[in-house]
C-alpha cells in the first residue's frame, strides 16, 4: 500500500476504548477531547482542540504497558508492520476474571471534518469475530463471523455482491475492502488505514523494541554508521545528555562485513556498545526513532525515561511537545515531570484500578498554574 504524507492538523485519534483485554476486565478509555480551559501550555493541545501530549503515571502492575499494547492491537490486526511478540500471546489475551469470550476494541478518529469509528471483537490475537465501521454515525458495514453476515451502507455498492462472494473471512474485512475496493485517497476508509500504518510504539530501553511504522529489525550502531549518522549521534548525545564522546565508524572484517561504532580515547578505541551505559543505549534508541518521527501519525513511548536523569526526561518530553500536532503518549514513574511548567493538569493522567483519569478529574481542588502538581501527586491528591 502506498504511504501518504499526513496533514496532522486534520488527522487525529479522538478516543480509544478496550474491554476484557489482559488486565482490563471492564471498559477503560482514553479521551483526547477532554480539553479544559487552561490558558497556559496550549502547545500541548492540537490545532483542532484535542489533547496532544499525555503522560500516564501509575504504580507497577497498574497496566500502563498493557494499555499501550491495547491501543496498538489495531496495527497487528490491519497491517504488516512489525509488532512485539507480547501481542501474539493467546494465554494472556483475554482477562482471566470473566467468561466473556472476546475482547472489544473501539477507535474513534478525526479525518478532516469526518468522525470515523472502528470497532472489532477478537477471540484471540488473530481471530476476529465482528467488525463495525461508521462515518459520522452512518454504518458503512457490520460483520458477524458466526452468521457470515455483512450489512450496512456498503451493501449499496454495485460491487458488493462480488465483494461478499470473494471474501473468505480469513482476514479482517476492513483490510480486505481497503485493498479490493477503489477508494479515493481522501476516503476515510483509506485514511484510517494510512493512519494505522504510521502508528509507532517503542520503549526507550537498551533493546529496540517497537510496534508499527516499519517492518525491519536493525542493529542500531550499524544503522548509524551505514546511514552516515555518526557525527549527528555524537552531537545528539552532547546536546541531550552532556556526553562528550568521540565516535567514529569502524568495520569488522570477515565473511560478512559489519559496520559498528567505535568510541575513541587517547590511547585506543573500543566498541561503543560495550562501554555505553544503559541510559546511553536508551538514548541511541531515541536517536534512531527521532529520524522517523516526521513520518509517524501517533506515538506511544513506554517506560520512556526508565534510565534517564530527571532533567533529560523533561528535555525529551519538550522535544515531542515542540512537534506540531503530533499526538504522543508517555508512560513514566518520574513525578518530577508532573509540573505546570512542562504541561497542564488535563495532560497528566493516572492509571489506577482499571481507570484512566486526568489530574483534573481526580480531584475537586481547583488546579491553577501556580500549583505544585508534583507535591500534590506525591501526597496522594490524585489517588482514588
Amino acid at each position: 500500500m502506498r504511504v501518504l504524507k499526513f496533514n496532522r492538523e486534520k488527522t487525529m485519534l479522538r478516543k480509544f476504548r478496550v474491554k476484557n483485554y489482559k488486565c482490563f476486565e471492564n471498559d477503560i478509555e482514553i479521551d483526547f477531547t477532554k480539553v479544559n480551559e487552561y490558558k497556559f501550555n496550549e502547545q500541548c493541545i492540537t490545532s483542532n482542540n484535542l489533547l496532544k501530549d499525555i503522560i500516564i503515571f501509575g504504580h507497577n502492575g497498574s497496566g500502563k504497558s498493557n494499555f499501550g499494547f491495547a491501543i496498538f492491537d489495531i496495527v497487528m490486526t490491519l497491517t504488516d508492520r512489525h509488532v512485539e511478540k507480547q501481542l501474539y500471546d493467546e494465554l494472556s489475551f483475554l482477562n482471566f476474571n470473566t467468561d466473556l469470550p472476546y475482547a472489544e476494541f473501539e477507535y474513534e478518529f478525526e479525518f478532516d471534518s469526518n468522525i470515523v469509528k472502528y470497532i472489532y471483537r477478537k477471540k484471540t490475537p488473530t481471530i476476529i469475530l465482528a467488525e463495525e465501521f461508521s462515518i459520522n454515525g452512518n454504518i458503512l458495514y457490520k460483520t458477524d463471523e458466526r452468521s457470515r453476515n455483512i450489512s450496512g451502507d456498503l451493501a449499496n455498492l454495485d460491487a458488493f455482491s462480488t465483494i461478499k462472494q470473494n471474501y473468505r473471512w480469513d482476514i479482517p474485512f476492513q483490510r480486505y475492502i481497503t485493498n479490493n475496493v477503489s477508494w479515493e485517497e481522501s476516503s476515510p476508509v483509506r485514511k484510517m488505514m494510512d493512519f494505522v500504518n504510521r502508528m509507532l510504539w517503542f520503549r526507550s530501553l537498551k533493546e529496540n523494541a517497537y510496534i508499527g511504522l516499519k517492518t525491519e529489525i536493525v542493529t542500531l550502531s550499524q544503522w548509524i554508521v551505514d546511514n552516515d549518522k555518526v557525527e549527528d549521534f555524537q552531537k545528539f548525545l552532547k546536546s541531550y545528555a552532556g556526553l562528550d564522546v568521540q565516535l567514529q565508524a569502524a568495520e569488522i572484517q570477515g565473511p560478512i562485513k559489519q559496520n559498528f561504532l567505535l568510541q575513541v580515547g587517547k590511547k585506543k578505541g573500543i566498541m561503543f556498545e560495550n562501554v555505553a551505559s544503559t541510559g546511553t543505549h536508551a538514548l541511541m534508541v531515541l536517536f534512531y526513532w527521532k529520524q522517523y518521527i516526521k513520518d509517524a501519525s501517533f506515538v506511544f513511548i513506554d517506560e520512556f525515561d526508565a534510565f534517564y536523569h530527571f532533567e533529560l526526561s523533561k528535555q525529551v518530553v519538550k522535544m515531542f511537545i515542540d512537534i506540531p500536532d503530533m499526538q504522543t503518549i508517555f508512560t513514566s514513574h518520574n513525578t518530577y515531570l508532573a509540573s505546570n511548567e512542562l504541561m497542564r493538569p488535563d495532560c497528566y493522567l493516572t492509571l489506577s484500578k482499571g481507570e484512566l483519569k486526568s489530574f483534573k478529574e481526580r480531584t475537586n481542588r481547583e488546579l491553577r498554574e501556580g500549583n505544585s502538581l508534583e507535591r500534590l501527586l506525591r501526597s496522594g491528591e490524585f489517588d482514588d
